[in-house]
């Protein structure tokens, strides 16, 4: 399980250098909801990206940016 996770962070890296932040950010929700613990830093600092890429950057709701702002 642990190899197919690694996987599937590189595939949302992936869709992150692709410029498909929604995909890449809703691949990496669902990774870290799944198991936070195989994250390496360079997989958080991609997520964390994603998520200013498509939360904090153009936010529509106020609630969403402070709370995105606070996980990243």
């Amino acid at each position: 399980m642990d190899n197919d996770i690694k996987i599937q962070l590189k595939e949302a890296k992936e869709l992150y250098d692709s410029r498909k932040y929604e995909e890449s950010l809703e691949l990496f929700e669902q990774l870290f909801s799944t198991d936070s613990d195989s994250f390496s830093r360079n997989d958080m600092i991609t997520y964390c990206w994603a998520i200013y890429k498509v939360r904090v950057k153009n936010f529509r709701d106020e609630d969403e940016l402070f709370e995105a702002a606070e996980f990243i």
